[in-house]
């Protein structure tokens, strides 16, 4: 069980890391350019990293600590250390695990919309254009609603609506709907902070998702952030 939700909480994480309506006095274009220009300041990023995980079935939460890092423009490394240790590598579409000894290698190609798990931030803008349809959907004291629905299959979810602090490119929850367009994963990110070259980053992640046994919940910590300290490629390599 604990492997499984194990799972929940990496994709959570990865999910840090995404995103026509005229009515609008700011376009989706835009929306996403903000996002962009807070992301391109970053070469990498780590951080200690403390995740709280409550399961639906499990008397008590479980803890996890470990070690987060990026490189732009799409590579992510993370490092579970305590109770037990399990490392995660994503490289492009290739995601990496290791637990123990064992090693398992996922082509993320073959499931329909979790490659773009991935990217930290819009590293494309082209590419995001290609894969959805955008509309501003609503606004709120700067905040803006940017609904993204795929354009082909996807695996995951039948849309995604992101609400964007537009002055600092960040994003302050993500909802994702399943096939019958009911609400199945919540991401709130909270606390920002400015790092680096006055770089948004986030020091809380809650993530809240629907299961049939419940609704599981995970807050991830984000603790000494340090960007653009120049990660060695040999970080992202798993042997």
């Amino acid at each position: 069980m604990k492997k499984r939700w194990s799972w929940v909480v990496i994709t959570g994480l990865l999910l840090t890391a995404f995103f026509n309506a005229n009515s609008w006095a700011i376009s989706p274009e835009e929306v996403l350019t903000s996002i962009h220009e807070n992301w391109a300041k970053i070469d990498d990023l780590q951080a200690t990293i403390t995740i709280v995980t409550e399961i639906p079935g499990m008397q008590q939460s479980m803890e996890q600590e470990g070690k987060y890092y990026y490189k732009a423009p799409d590579r992510i490394r993370i490092d579970i250390t305590a109770p037990s240790e399990q490392t995660t590598v994503i490289v492009g579409s290739t995601m990496t695990v290791k637990i123990a000894d064992k090693i398992n290698t996922v082509d993320l190609t073959k499931f329909p919309g979790m490659e773009n798990m991935s990217f930290q931030g819009i590293s494309s803008i082209e590419k995001w254009r290609e894969q959805y349809a955008f509309a501003i959907t609503g606004t709120d004291q700067g905040i803006y609603t940017l609904e993204m629905k795929p354009k082909g299959e996807n695996f995951l979810y039948s849309k995604m609506d992101m609400d964007i602090e537009y002055e600092k490119g960040v994003v302050k929850e993500t909802r994702l709907y399943d096939k019958d367009g009911k609400l199945q994963t919540k991401m709130s990110y909270e606390e920002y902070v400015s790092v680096g070259d006055n770089v948004w980053y986030q020091t809380k992640l809650i993530t809240q998702t629907d299961t049939p046994q419940g609704k599981a919940r995970t807050e991830t910590a984000y603790a000494e952030i340090e960007v653009n300290q120049g990660i060695s490629d040999e970080e992202f390599r798993l042997e």
